[in-house]
């Protein structure tokens, strides 16, 4: 799984970011998978990605059970630090908010 801190929030605004560094030995592209109640909006290194689009339901076991699938994007790593930064949209945390998980291709 993927962990990271929240670096700001509103919950006037019903936002909040989320912060996350993954080191790579290499260049490779990986696959960043989530399951969410929200939506979502992913920068890799400054750069956007993607939004993922909310889900009815947040599963803790999306990547492993194929009944809780959930959604994903593919991402450039670089060689050293990568900042993940993840704006979630709703604020819908207290239903569990969303899992992430990367897959190294």
């Amino acid at each position: 799984m993927v962990a990271g801190k929240l670096c700001r929030f509103s919950t006037d605004e019903k936002y909040a970011y989320f912060s996350t560094i993954i080191q790579s030995d290499e260049v490779l592209k990986s696959e960043l998978q989530f399951s969410s109640l929200n939506n979502l909006h992913i920068w890799v290194n400054s750069v956007y990605v993607d939004m993922i689009e909310k889900q009815k339901y947040a599963w803790y076991d999306f990547n492993r059970n194929t009944e809780h699938a959930g959604r994903s994007v593919f991402i450039n790593l670089k060689e050293g630090d990568n900042r993940i930064l993840i704006l979630v949209e709703g604020a819908n945390y207290s239903g569990d908010g969303f899992y992430s998980h990367i897959k190294r291709q």
